[in-house]
């Protein structure tokens, strides 16, 4: 997911979300960039959500999610992410 959103221009973005700073938010339609159509198409199909509202939400609730798993400031490691 970092490379995607770096690819997108929004690496900055995610590694301030990784990071122990402050998240800084992204619009829907920059999320939407970033994950690309086919994720998008997915996620709004397995929700039941249409596109937009997905995203929206997911603007809002992604950034402290991934705070929110990477509390050190890092990408997990192997070890760390195999004991959720």
């Amino acid at each position: 997911m970092v490379e995607q959103f770096t690819r997108a221009g929004h690496g900055d973005t995610i590694n301030s979300w990784i990071g122990s700073g402050q998240n800084q938010p992204i619009a829907p339609q920059d999320l939407g960039a970033a994950l690309g159509p086919e994720t998008v198409g997915q996620l709004s199909q397995q929700t039941g959500m249409g596109s937009n509202d997905l995203l929206s939400q997911l603007s809002h609730l992604l950034p402290g999610v991934v705070d929110q798993l990477t509390p050190h400031g890092r990408m997990p490691t192997e070890q760390e992410h195999a004991q959720w």
